[in-house]
């Protein structure tokens, strides 16, 4: 894994059994507090991370970034 990454990104983020989870709970704490969230996603996971969101939110949109991969989330309340 790139330096980069490894020296500046939470342990958390990057090794976890279950990555979807976390996004999850990420989510779904935002959402109760009817908060609007932007996250940024693994290009890799993104739609799934879409299809998380759409469960509390209703207004979703997910942004590419300069490489043209998924990348950013948008959820608002109604």
């Amino acid at each position: 894994m790139n330096p980069q990454v490894l020296n500046y990104e939470p342990e958390l983020a990057l090794f976890t059994n279950d990555p979807l989870q976390v996004y999850e709970n990420i989510i779904q704490f935002s959402a109760t507090l009817q908060a609007s969230l932007y996250l940024e996603c693994n290009d890799k996971t993104a739609v799934e991370v879409q299809q998380i969101a759409a469960r509390y939110y209703e207004q979703i949109s997910l942004l590419k970034d300069l490489d043209g991969n998924d990348r950013f989330l948008t959820a608002k309340t109604a």
